[in-house]
């Protein structure tokens, strides 16, 4: 049975299948001794490393190396150090049913090509290998035309990417919304979208959320409303807060105030308008459904896993397809 040497890389940068290349930057030991027995022209299943499982994630490329190369730089204080440079091409996406470690090298065992186009209908996937999701956007001009566009770059050229599915018919234009940001959020994990990720990361996105609305009002902190792990959410409620904030600033240091005491009151000032022109309550429990769905316009009704299968057929599996 083959096995091939497992290499998780923490940035999710994977080489695209069929002989995408994407160049790498190996800092590591487990990395460095990967390549020193495995080096030109052997093969390794490059993964995404699962930060919550705390180890290799099962689906990845089976990638060949290219090149490796030793730069050598000196530090400030005239100190010499190494970085491994090395080019890895993308041949075919994989799966691995488990993993063995030998002589401190994790060897990936029962590995399965994965043909993610003819499992579709009942197996659908998006696959980030290749591109790095960056961000997106929901339009909508009715409930039967709903866009969700995830934009990212292409590893190889640079160059700005995108896939986009229409929605309409299935969601909500709120549900869509977060589903946006779900879909992101996996993609950045795991390097890949699944319907069982997207109902993880669909719950995970609406809870961070939902903590951002309750520390931003309890706290005074609108810098705080709509920033999750995937990164900052762009929405009236996130939007109208940067704006408040930087006027009430601005106001307050023109009054004579220092900066420490400006941005306080710029803070609370922002939020005293802020639920004041969005009619957003301030009692607790309350203020953060309101926070979430007429201020963000997203919703946090549960997703199934059916219905995650239904939304990802809505999508290409990748920029390429």
């Amino acid at each position: 049975m083959v096995q091939f040497p497992v290499l998780p890389v923490i940035n999710g940068m994977l080489p695209r299948a069929e002989g995408g290349m994407v160049h790498g930057v190996v800092l590591d030991a487990y990395s460095a001794a990967v390549f020193a027995r495995n080096g030109v022209g052997k093969y390794l299943f490059v993964c995404p490393w699962d930060q919550r499982a705390k180890q290799p994630f099962h689906v990845g490329i089976i990638a060949v190396c290219r090149d490796t190369q030793i730069e050598i730089h000196t530090d400030e204080q005239k100190r010499e150090y190494r970085i491994l440079r090395v080019l890895l091409e993308g041949q075919e996406r994989a799966k691995m049913r488990s993993f063995i470690k030998k002589k401190g090298i994790i060897y990936g065992d029962n590995i399965e090509l994965q043909y993610f186009k003819t499992m579709r209908p009942d197996y659908p996937v998006l696959c980030g290998a290749g591109w790095q999701a960056s961000g997106g956007y929901t339009e909508t001009a009715s409930l039967q035309d709903i866009s969700v566009v995830i934009y990212g770059t292409n590893y190889e050229t640079g160059a700005q990417v995108h896939i986009n599915g229409n929605l309409g018919g299935l969601i909500s234009y709120e549900q869509a919304h977060t589903i946006e940001h779900a879909i992101i959020r996996s993609l950045k994990h795991y390097s890949l979208c699944t319907a069982r990720t997207l109902v993880q990361c669909s719950a995970e996105e609406t809870n961070e959320l939902k903590q951002s609305v309750e520390w931003g009002i309890k706290y005074a902190r609108p810098d705080l409303l709509g920033l999750t792990q995937s990164g900052a959410c762009g929405n009236p409620l996130s939007s109208t807060a940067q704006i408040y904030m930087a006027q009430e600033f601005t106001s307050a240091l023109k009054e004579g105030n220092s900066i420490y005491a400006s941005v306080e009151q710029a803070r609370i000032k922002t939020m005293s308008r802020l639920t004041g022109d969005l009619g957003i309550t301030t009692r607790e429990g309350l203020r953060i459904l309101q926070g979430l769905k007429r201020g963000m316009f997203h919703d946090d009704t549960p997703l199934t896993l059916e219905q995650a299968k239904k939304i990802l057929n809505r999508f290409p599996i990748s920029p390429w397809k």
